[in-house]
């Protein structure tokens, strides 16, 4: 099971990316918001790329935007593993993946919890991970929706029948109690904030996600 790590929930981002480094998370899990996709405005590429510029972790970043591409040419600039796109963007879905994989990127696409879940199905072939919101995109510290576990089993079961090598993952009100739950069901990424950074040992509660 890989964890990663959002630095949603904390203010201070180079405090708490530098004690994520002190542990062995798969990812570093930066949140971004347009203001209109979502209620608040979450930006913080001029403080990030200074930051991050030492950092040996992979980068996996969630565009919660409403017409993405300007921060997909922004956020490139940091060479993240992944770029994470939400299905009901208004812009051209299909030419923003291939933009991403053309710029040495992997391609998500995530879903808020009411989605149906077959409307992704059709991108399947062409993404590299499907991103299951357990919340309402937009805040940190959530209960997750129990609907979360019904998304997964039903696209885990379409991604296992046809065979594909989509990573399936997990964002919003994760924790301790869930993660088991989630990891039976066939989840490959668990992405949480609070559970982790409210803790004094971040080391301690990713091992209790995994």
């Amino acid at each position: 099971m890989k964890v990663s790590g959002s630095i949603l929930a904390i203010d201070d981002h180079k405090t708490a990316i530098k004690d994520f480094e002190k542990t062995d998370i798969d990812f570093l899990h930066l949140d971004i918001m347009d203001g209109s996709y979502t209620e608040k405005k979450v930006d913080p590429f001029i403080q990030l790329k200074r930051i991050l510029k030492k950092t040996e972790k992979q980068l996996d970043v969630h565009l919660m935007a409403t017409r993405p591409k300007k921060l997909i040419r922004k956020y490139l600039k940091l060479k993240p593993s992944y770029i994470t796109i939400h299905l009901d963007i208004k812009q051209d879905l299909p030419k923003i993946i291939s933009y991403i994989k053309d710029h040495n990127s992997k391609v998500g696409i995530a879903i808020s919890p009411r989605t149906d879940i077959k409307k992704v199905f059709e991108y399947l072939s062409e993404i590299d991970l499907v991103l299951i919101m357990g919340v309402k995109p937009g805040k940190g510290g959530q209960i997750m929706n129990f609907a979360t576990h019904d998304l997964v089993k039903e696209l885990k079961k379409e991604v296992t029948e046809k065979n594909l090598s989509v990573m399936v993952a997990v964002d919003g009100g994760v924790n301790n109690q869930n993660a088991p739950i989630l990891k039976r069901e066939g989840v490959d990424m668990l992405i949480a904030g609070s559970y982790i950074t409210s803790r004094s040992l971040y080391q301690e509660a990713i091992n209790d996600l995994r």
